[in-house]
């Protein structure tokens, strides 16, 4: 492979670089939540009943042997409330305090994906307004989301892999051009490759992403032929690095597989060498 290769940066560059690659790593390597886990919350909210208040939920996933910490109890209820799988309501007791309760309400998950999303998650582009974009999920989804405050609203704010697929899907079937903004993550942040890979097929994408890791290894494995040479250098350790990250856990052979789903595949091809340099460069920073 051509991950080991490497081109002349300077002490400063090589600094950012080894900081941003480690931040990559450890955003990569944080665990989501388990959407089995949270499958059985679900189901203890059920078994018990409609006027299911928290304690009586973490005490039965203490019983049930699925979490013992309030707080991790916690944290599922209030994501898949935020996704709608749960509501709340408060009621009167003797207590100075009014009590919530839970229960299912049998709706499919729903996550917010968007530009908007994506600054969360490290995007350097403006977006214009509010483009935040409901899309049904499952929990495997909520779970890897997080909660984001939407004025008086609290929702779940879908993950990186997911926000970059819906990116993908929108472009093939609206014409956003968002096609260059996936593109620069990819070249630029480290994601959870077999998950989204394996997203990707169930969106009929699987050959889209696939082709489109490929374009980026394609174009930075090789000599340069692009008219900006210093953004090409400072990308292509960038991309080199999260690459290597992937090799080192066995991933990156995902790549290779066939994939399914042609979805956007003619606009990924469409794309020039100079366009994805400069979405990543901008990205990155290299170019403003």
């Amino acid at each position: 492979m051509f991950y080991n290769k490497g081109w002349h940066t300077s002490g400063t560059e090589k600094i950012k670089l080894c900081l941003s690659t480690y931040v990559d790593r450890y955003i990569s390597l944080v665990r989501p939540r388990n959407p089995t886990v949270a499958a059985q919350i679900l189901k203890i909210v059920g078994d018990l009943g409609d006027r299911v208040s928290f304690r009586a939920v973490w005490l039965e996933a203490r019983k049930r042997g699925i979490l013992s910490r309030d707080r991790a109890v916690r944290s599922y209820l209030d994501l898949l409330l935020a996704a709608g799988s749960l509501s709340v309501k408060c009621v009167r007791t003797k207590a100075p305090y009014p009590k919530e309760v839970y229960r299912v309400t049998g709706r499919k998950p729903v996550v917010f994906a968007g530009l908007q999303c994506l600054q969360h998650h490290g995007l350097t582009w403006e977006s214009k307004g509010n483009d935040l974009q409901p899309i049904a999920s499952d929990l495997e989804g909520v779970m890897r989301g997080h909660i984001f405050q939407l004025g008086a609203r609290r929702i779940v704010m879908a993950g990186l892999e997911d926000c970059l697929i819906h990116e993908l899907g929108e472009d093939a079937k609206k014409g956003t051009g968002y096609t260059e903004l996936v593109a620069a993550m990819l070249a630029t942040k480290s994601v959870d490759l077999p998950y989204m890979l394996r997203r990707a097929d169930q969106r009929g994408l699987g050959k889209t992403v696939r082709f489109l890791l490929k374009r980026l290894e394609g174009l930075f494995a090789s000599k340069p032929d692009v008219e900006d040479l210093v953004t090409f250098v400072s990308v292509r350790e960038r991309f080199l690095r999260i690459m290597r990250n992937y090799a080192s856990h066995g991933v990156d052979e995902l790549i290779e597989e066939d994939g399914r789903g042609t979805l956007g595949l003619k606009i990924v091809r469409s794309l020039s060498d100079d366009d994805i340099l400069a979405a990543a460069g901008k990205q990155s920073g290299a170019r403003g």
